[in-house]
């Protein structure tokens, strides 16, 4: 294959991670890179594509992986004998434990099955317990094999000092909102206004909008709770619905109706909840700013108590009630 028909890596299709990928790409790769960035703008997928130019055999040719070969199909789909990703599952209580490192240990020190080098993904490093954080440590400092490790964190903060002292750090920078909403609509086919509206509660992060166009339970309890809220008098279908989500789904969607109440009182625009703008705009000449910054507070209470044990179904009441709509 000559330089000119050189295959599109993925990335290529995620403009504001060129800059990035590109000098990542083309320098010598170094034994430890540490991603760094908010949730839902690639970091995974910059540390995959990573891995899969060092796994694939014909990566020398390129400036990438050549996206065809057999590892670079292992490797896409998470079967690649040569590659390890921690945790396995990235859900909300997914995390790296001292037992896993210890299984990279042995994985380190064994030969490669391709005959190449090996890679080591740990995502959540931000996260990491003390002990784990620890053999994360030791790893780094002794592990003298070919293998590559590429940490993932949200937070750079609250990666242990340590570790992010042995490794080059990559800050991986969330899109403009016109660049982000651009690639949503090459890449979905909702209208203007839903991709506005999912960037928005994303927290305007592309990759994360895109999972959450794609959840309908979300949408359905998003519009199931905001019309229960709009009807003052429903605290039982309110209390019906509000009891069979996550609390901090439900948390984290009053909270966005409440941020755009105040911000329409103060500058007559609405950030999350573009589709309500007319109940926004109505509640926003009435409600008493003094009492929506109280209820705002009293859901971010919510929030962090909600996984502490305590009443669920009289702290929604107590929300519900509270509330000036």
């Amino acid at each position: 294959m000559s330089k000119s028909s050189m295959p599109k890596n993925e990335l290529s299709k995620m403009p504001w991670l060129l800059p990035e990928a590109g000098f990542t790409l083309k320098s010598a790769i170094p034994k430890a890179i540490l991603f760094y960035g908010r949730e839902g703008i690639g970091k995974f997928l910059m540390a995959k594509s990573l891995a899969k130019k060092i796994l694939c055999p014909y990566s020398s040719n390129f400036e990438t992986s050549c996206d065809e070969c057999k590892d670079c199909h292992m490797v896409k789909i998470n079967v690649h004998p040569d590659l390890i990703i921690l945790p396995n599952q990235f859900g909300d209580g997914s995390k790296i434990n001292v037992e896993d490192i210890r299984g990279l240990q042995n994985f380190a020190t064994k030969s490669s099955h391709r005959g190449k080098s090996k890679m080591v993904i740990l995502n959540k490093v931000d996260q990491l317990g003390h002990h784990a954080g620890n053999a994360v440590l030791k790893l780094l400092e002794e592990d003298q094999t070919n293998t590559f490790y590429f940490l993932i964190a949200e937070k750079l903060s609250e990666v242990i000092p340590t570790i992010r002292s042995r490794c080059l750090k990559s800050n991986i920078k969330q899109p403009s909102k016109e660049v982000a909403l651009k690639w949503l609509s090459e890449n979905t086919r909702h209208s203007t206004d839903i991709l506005l509206n999912s960037l928005a509660i994303s927290g305007f992060a592309p990759l994360k909008a895109k999972d959450l166009l794609d959840n309908k339970e979300f949408w359905d309890d998003r519009t199931s709770l905001l019309r229960a809220m709009t009807d003052h008098d429903d605290l039982d279908g309110f209390l019906a619905i509000s009891e069979r989500m996550e609390p901090s789904l439900v948390a984290n969607i009053l909270l966005m109706l409440a941020y755009d109440i105040l911000l329409y009182q103060s500058i007559g625009q609405i950030r999350y909840n573009s589709d309500y703008e007319r109940f926004i705009s109505n509640i926003s000449k009435t409600a008493i700013r003094k009492t929506l910054f109280e209820w705002y507070s009293s859901i971010i209470v919510y929030s962090k108590q909600a996984s502490h044990g305590l009443n669920n179904r009289l702290a929604l009441e107590a929300l519900f009630l509270s509330s000036p709509i």
